[in-house]
This record gives C-alpha cells, structure tokens and sequence, in this order.
C-alpha cells in the first residue's frame, strides 16, 4: 500500500523521538498513513522488498538525520531510494539534531536539500505542520534569484581554512575558485556522495573524475579538498602523478613526515599504509587526492590502484584522468563541459558586464567554446585584462578557430598572470596529441573526426572513421566521450575545442585527406550502414562548403589530398543509385568530383549504369549528376533519360533538366513534356519549367516561342501546354 509518510532513521540515534513524532502524525493523519519498521514489515516478511516498497509509494519521506543515520547502511539505502526510487520525484523532509556539526551533516544532502531550513529533530510541533505543509504542496515554491544576488548558490562561499591538528600536503593542487566556482554543486555533492555517504560504516572508497582535456576535474578535485577537507577529514593528500617514476617516488616520500609521528621502519609504501590505517582504526578519514592519471603508454598495462595509494583500504580516495576507467575504482564521475546557461555566468562574472553584448552574442561565444570551462577563464581573464574587446570576441566566434584564438589570448596574458594561473589549449591537449603517434591508426582516426561537425556522433558514423579498436584508444585517453542520443543509443562526442587544436596541428590538409580515404574505405569495402547515410549526408554537407573554400584558398594541393578528394568523390557520387537513402552522400560526394577534376570519370561510370543499370538506378542518374550538368556528357546523358520510355527515369530528368546547362537538353525535354497530359505537367512538372524560364537567357522561354508558332499544327494537348508554360510569370 502506499503511505502519506515514511520515517527514515537510526534507531540508535534518533529512536525516542522518532515514537513521539510518529504518535502525533498518525493522530493528525491515520494510523495507517505513517510507515516505521518496527510496526508495518510483518515478521518473516522480505526486508529489502518491503523497505524499497514502502519508500516508492510514499508521498513523504522524513529523514531523522544524525551523526549515526549515515553510518547505518540501510539507512544510507533507505536515503538512496528516497532521493532516486522508480524516477519519480518526491518530497524528502529532513530533521536535524539538537547539537553536532551540521554543516558537516549538510555534506550528506543534495544542494536541494542542504540549503533549506530544517527544524531539529526535538522540535515534534514543527516537523508536524512541516509534514502537513508538504502533503499539502506547501513546500514546493522556487524563487527566481537575480543573478548577482549574494543568495544564489555562489554568493556564499564555505570556510576552507584548515583546522588546528590536521595534517595537510597540497603543494601541487590548484587554488579555489570561490565564487568563481559556477555551476559544479551537484558535482561536489555526487563525490562526496561516492565516497562518504556510501561508505556507511564499510571501508574507504574510490572514485575516479573522469573529463577531457580542459574540463576541469582538476579544479573539482581542489575545490572538494578545499571546502570539504576542513570539515570531514583529519589528513589530506594532494599528488600530482603525470610526473616521471623519480618525482612520483619523492612525492610518496615527502608525506612520510606528515603521516608519522615517529619515524618506522620499512619501505615507503608499507609506512604510508600502516599510518593510514592507524589513523582510520581512529575513526579519523584520511583524504587522498591523486591528480593527472597518466595517459596508459603503448604496449604497457596500467599500474595498479596500490601504486597510487598505497593505503587504499583506509583512505578515501579521490583520483582525475582523462581515461574513464582505472581498475579498481568503486564509482566514476563524468565531469562534462558546462551547460550554456552557467557558462554564460562564468564568461560574465565580476570585471565583466553583460551588458557589454546581448545574451544571445554571449550564448554563442559559450557554444563556439562548448562551454569547455578552460577555455571559458582564458576568455574571461582576457575580456576582464582588456586584452580581448567583448565584440571582437563576437566576431571571432563566427570568424575564427576557437582553439587559436584561446591560444593567442593565452600569450597576451603571459604578462599579466602569474605562472601556472591558466594554461593554454595547446598545453592542455599536445602531450596527449603526440602520444597518439605510437596509435597511428587512431591518430589517423582523430584527424578524421576532427573535420565531422561538433555534433553527437551515432556508432554507426564513428565507425566508418574509427573502428572499435581506434575508437577504443581514443575513448581512453579522453579525445571522445561516450554519451545517450534522443534516442537512447549510446553516441560519442568529439568536444569543438579538442576538434579545433586537432585541426590546427593537421598541416597540407592531413585531417580532410584522412577523412575522405577512410569514409572512401567504408564505402568500398561495404562497411557503411544505411543508419549512418543520414547522419553522414548532413556532416558532409555542413562541411563541404568550408573545405572547398579551403581548397580554393590554397595555392598548391599536396598530391596525396587531391587523390584523396578524387577517390571519395568518385566512389561516393553514385553510391547505391537504387536507394534514396544516399542522396545526401551522392550529392557531396558529386560535389568533391567537382572540386577536384573528376567529374569526367563519374560522367563514365554514369554512362554505364545508364546502359545496364535498373530503372531505379537510371532514376535517379538526374539528382546524382546535378552538381555536374555542366561537364561535358552529363547532358548527353540526361538528354537519354528524358527519352526514356520508363515513366520514373523520365520524370527525375525532367525534374532536374534545369541542372544542365547544355542546349542541347531543351529539345528533348520539350518532346518528353509535350507526350505528357497538360493536368501531369502542371503536378510534377511546373517547378522546374519555371527555374528554366527565368534563368539567365531563357532558353525555355524562346524554345517554347517558336514551338507556340507552329501551335496550330499541334495536338490540342500540347497548344494547351505551351500556353500554360508561356504564362507562368503570371503564376508566380
């Protein structure tokens, strides 16, 4: 059954005041509407089932928090269901207790749930009407803060300074950026979740921040020690382990005298073991922070979770990378780039005014970033400094290579910000980028994926580019990352920023060579889908006309890049001719024939299929050679098909007769109209009639004059069709 309430709590904390709340709730209720274990699970009944019931079908849920409820885990599970059971949203209330450090309780709860006012637990009078005011609906109003209100979530920054006792190493980790800090509550609260809450009573954790290059788990990381470190833990440790072995080891060695009292024998690893457990056998938590996982090298299996902290069982552990797994690890946390909102806040923060651009300019300064946080500060440093006028910035957003600009504006600030402040986007991604050359097939890959737009990426698009193996290097060094279309098939995404320095480091057009012989290699060797012709048809087309701009722009084509552009288009430009699924490739793929000269051997390949091909295949001959009617015998043979006496292939050449510029196709295209009913014509046939009478010349127009000369020697049908054409201005 369902019930109005459900009382969450630790029977050894809170158990006398949870029977006296439950007598006045079921008095100003039902009996029945409040649920409590020790009264509703009958006995022999299935404990877990009844709990996870219960919690699903209860209106309320009222957690009597306490320093013991978090460290019982079926409270922490009864806690869980409560936050996520069958998706649905619900209200959590919460108590707090008389005395104790409820800021550090507060860690426990969502950001929600850790901001609002909770009476205390012996309080019963008040947890009623709260109660009573939640089933009512009373406690559900969002306020609407303007954004510079010291209330919003940012304007209050926690105490971080460390208390008296703690015995703290954090050299090497990055400062926090107190309001700076936009739009990562929820982050901060899931890996103090992760590490803390789920622990309940058992062993020390582990969870990895997993992000690309510029995401920002770093500064996550610090600000968790920062702000989470004073209140929760009694040692913490900060490593940085992209570092050669040698440095590793000092580090290692550097926090024997933090850790120890008095000096013990043994190796390194074994003292920082031992001092880790004593402190934990203490009941003190020792935070262990290890930055930068290495990337894994070729040919070298990844060093085991001990080797990072060698007191895994009694530390809570806390490690960065760009590669999603790390053996081991109990939990993984994504951190992505930020939404646009927030990253509109972040480009506008103190020093910068909003009202410099509109909010649809900062909008797209945010996408043009991907609101890749890295990039974000460079952009903002730069727009606060005054090297960086928040126009131009516009401007170079529908203009300019982001990874360049960034870069640049990261050579201006040199002068002005201390060392190691910000690093650039080449400094974020060229070691990971380099590393790729012991993977030349998936550097090749990469290079490839770069040119697609910075869109979702389908499976099956990723793999006529990358294929498992690649996709799989590049997925563990943090170049792509997994994500669930609109669908709810699992995509792959290739951050613009991480694409634009791939596209800067690629010279002689290597990225747009890669990727026309690895799509030129799908299509031969049939490994394309029809699920990709979609989805390759529109990349293709949004970047075409970038890359032939390009073309044209350079003065000398690297032979390997013409060969490479001649092979796709060839192989592309009639691909599949039966199937309509594939105009949007055939149509590209026409229009790289044309940019690089071998549109004479498509015309070829045309003519055969024209003379063995099906009548689908002729059918749709006109669209495919549309972007090359001009070349000589692309009119020869439309001028065929018009002639044809299948009704399909005639009525697809008279479609698209305007794409060819010969004369010569005129002539046919009025005997195969003039065959047809006046009442057909008008349906199928008036758009492209008009588009040739009105082209420069009018070759229709004067073609139709001297046959409407001669209308009195013709049918009735075809006098009535050269009037109907001959007045289509009227009709416009």
């Amino acid at each position: 059954m369902g019930y109005d309430v459900f009382i969450s709590y630790a029977r050894a904390g809170a158990g006398p005041h949870v029977l006296a709340l439950v007598d006045a709730l079921r008095a100003s209720l039902a009996p029945e509407a409040v649920f409590l274990d020790t009264s509703e699970i009958a006995p022999g009944a299935m404990f877990p089932e009844e709990l996870a019931a219960a919690v699903a079908g209860a209106r309320v849920v009222l957690v009597f928090a306490d320093d013991v409820y978090f460290t019982r885990p079926w409270c922490v599970r009864e806690f869980e269901a409560a936050l996520h059971a069958d998706g649905q949203a619900r209200t959590v209330l919460v108590t707090l207790p008389v005395k104790g450090d409820i800021d550090a309780l507060l860690l426990h709860f969502p950001p929600v749930l850790a901001r609002r006012a909770w009476p205390q637990l012996d309080n019963i009078e008040a947890v009623v009407q709260m109660v009573l005011r939640a089933l009512g609906g009373g406690l559900d109003r969002q306020l609407a803060l303007p954004k510079e209100s010291a209330l919003r979530p940012e304007g209050v920054v926690p105490v971080h300074s460390w208390r008296e006792g703690q015995r703290v190493l954090i050299h090497a980790a990055p400062d926090s950026l107190d309001e700076g800090f936009i739009g990562r509550e929820e982050t901060l609260w899931s890996v103090f979740r992760s590490l803390e809450t789920r622990r309940a009573g058992g062993t020390a954790r582990s969870v990895l921040l997993c992000g690309g290059a510029g995401s920002g788990k770093s500064q996550v990381a610090a600000e968790y020690m920062r702000r989470v470190g004073p209140r929760h833990y009694s040692v913490v440790c900060w490593l940085d382990a992209d570092v050669p072995a040698q440095d590793w080891s000092r580090q290692l060695a550097a926090l024997l005298p933090v850790l120890e009292s008095v000096p013990q024998p043994g190796d390194v690893a074994s003292r920082i073991a031992a001092a880790c457990a004593a402190f934990d056998q203490a009941g003190q938590r020792v935070l262990w922070i290890v930055d930068n996982l290495p990337e894994p090298q070729a040919g070298e299996r990844p060093a085991p979770l001990t080797h990072w902290c060698p007191a895994l069982d009694h530390s809570s552990v806390l490690l960065t990378s760009r590669r999603p797994q790390v053996h081991g690890c109990d939990e993984v946390i994504s951190v992505d780039a930020l939404n646009m909102g927030d990253a509109v806040r972040v480009l506008t923060r103190p020093e910068v005014d909003a009202c410099w651009l509109l909010q649809d300019d900062w909008l797209t300064i945010a996408r043009w970033v991907g609101g890749l946080p890295l990039a974000l500060q460079i952009l903002h440093a730069g727009l606060a400094d005054g090297s960086l006028a928040a126009k131009d910035l516009r401007t170079a957003a529908s203009a300019h290579e982001p990874a360049a600009v960034l870069d640049d504006e990261i050579t201006q600030l040199a002068e002005v910000l201390p060392p190691g402040a910000l690093r650039g986007v080449g400094e974020a991604f060229a070691a990971s980028f380099d590393a790729l050359q012991s993977h030349p097939q998936a550097h090749t890959a990469l290079r490839a994926l770069a040119q697609l737009r910075p869109w979702i990426l389908p499976e099956s698009l990723i793999n006529l580019v990358a294929r498992p193996p690649e996709r799989a290097v590049l997925a563990r060094r943090g170049w792509l990352q997994t994500v669930t279309d609109d669908r709810g098939q699992r995509a792959w995404r290739l951050h613009r920023v991480a694409a634009s320095f791939v596209r800067g480091r690629s010279s002689e057009m290597d990225g747009e060579r890669a990727l026309l012989e690895l799509l030129s290699e799908s299509i031969e060797t049939g490994r394309i889908e029809s699920g990709a012709a979609h989805e390759l048809g529109k990349h293709l087309m949004q970047i075409c006309g970038p890359m032939v701009t390009r073309l044209n722009a350079a003065a000398a084509l690297p032979e390997a890049a013409v060969r490479a552009g001649q092979r796709f288009g060839v192989t592309a430009a009639l691909f599949r001719l039966e199937d309509p699924e594939w105009r949007g490739l055939r149509y590209v793929g026409a229009g790289w024939s044309r940019a690089f000269a071998a549109g004479p051997a498509v015309v070829q390949r045309a003519r055969e299929i024209l003379e063995y091909g099906d009548e689908a295949s002729v059918a749709n001959l006109p669209h495919a050679l549309q972007m090359l009617g001009d070349i000589a015998g692309a009119s020869d043979i439309l001028a065929a098909i018009l002639k044809d006496p299948r009704e399909s292939p005639r009525w697809q050449a008279i479609m698209h007769a305007d794409s060819y510029a010969s004369s010569g196709v005129l002539v046919p295209l009025w005997e195969a109209l003039a065959g047809e009913s006046n009442g057909n014509v008008r349906k199928n046939g008036m758009h492209p009639l008009q588009r040739l009478m009105f082209a420069p010349g009018a070759p229709l127009r004067h073609l139709l004059s001297v046959s409407a000369s001669h209308a009195r020697d013709a049918l009735p049908t075809v006098r009535s069709f050269v009037a109907s054409v001959l007045s289509l201005k009227s009709m416009e």
